[in-house]
């Protein structure tokens, strides 16, 4: 549901004062927000993961590779194309 039609069903909402639709729009819109706010919190779980992710995979790459300028930066990037690769549907 786009903004504006969420703003659409909250004015529908609001023009009926009482009765099975007020309530039934109520409850909709409620759980809409619910869900709103679920979806935010996994995205925000989901953003740590890619990061621990990236970082692991660093630490297990730089096990191979001497210590050098600019070495931490090409972990971490070589760790976010592997995972990519691995789990495109998380990147």
């Amino acid at each position: 549901m786009t903004p504006e039609e969420l703003a659409e069903a909250r004015h529908y909402a609001a023009c009926y004062q009482d009765g099975y639709v007020h309530d039934l729009m109520h409850n909709l819109l409620d759980h809409i927000d619910q869900q709103a706010a679920r979806i935010a919190a996994l995205e925000a779980q989901l953003a740590a993961l890619k990061k621990i992710a990236e970082e692991e995979r660093a630490y297990i790459l730089s096990a191979n590779v001497m210590e050098s300028i600019g070495v931490d930066e090409f972990l971490r990037t070589e760790a976010r194309r592997q995972l990519a690769k691995e789990h495109p549907e998380a990147f």
